[in-house]
């Protein structure tokens, strides 16, 4: 009967082993699944501010185009900010430092009667999931001629 009870215990021992090893590699592999999580979230993140930064520097070319006041240009960037990414209230920068989500507009004209081009820079914030890592600011700029 002893060799019976010795492999019971045998496999007892082999389960606490097995738990003791998933308590080591559980939390190594949550880390790693959060930091991948992390670079997606960044990389969509840019991806969709860019778009972002496309729509409001046509919007704000159409605007400028079209013989809109200056506020009128922001607003119209901003506008077309918010509305491209549903969810996200955008505003106007203003003065640095900025808070995002923003939106910058700056309109330059290479020589006198010349078409303007509206410079669009929108600004927003990503929180990772990993707090071992501050909170980023994304950036995105786009140019724009009607």
């Amino acid at each position: 009967m002893e060799p019976h009870s010795r492999r019971g215990r045998a496999r007892r021992a082999e389960r606490g082993q097995s738990v003791v090893e998933m308590a080591f590699v559980l939390p190594v592999a949550l880390l790693l699944l959060a930091l991948v999580v992390d670079a997606g979230q960044f990389i969509v993140g840019s991806i969709n501010l860019n778009q972002v930064a496309r729509a409001s520097a046509t919007a704000a070319s159409f605007s400028a185009d079209h013989g809109g006041t200056t506020a009128e240009i922001d607003a119209q960037a901003v506008k077309a900010a918010t509305a491209d990414q549903p969810g996200i209230s955008f505003t106007y920068c203003g003065a640095p430092p900025v808070t995002p989500p923003c939106v910058t507009v700056n309109q330059t004209a290479t020589v006198p009667n010349a078409v303007p081009i509206e410079q669009v820079t929108v600004y927003q914030s990503v929180t990772p999931l990993v707090p071992l890592f501050p909170g980023m600011t994304l950036q995105a700029s786009a140019a724009a001629a009607y």
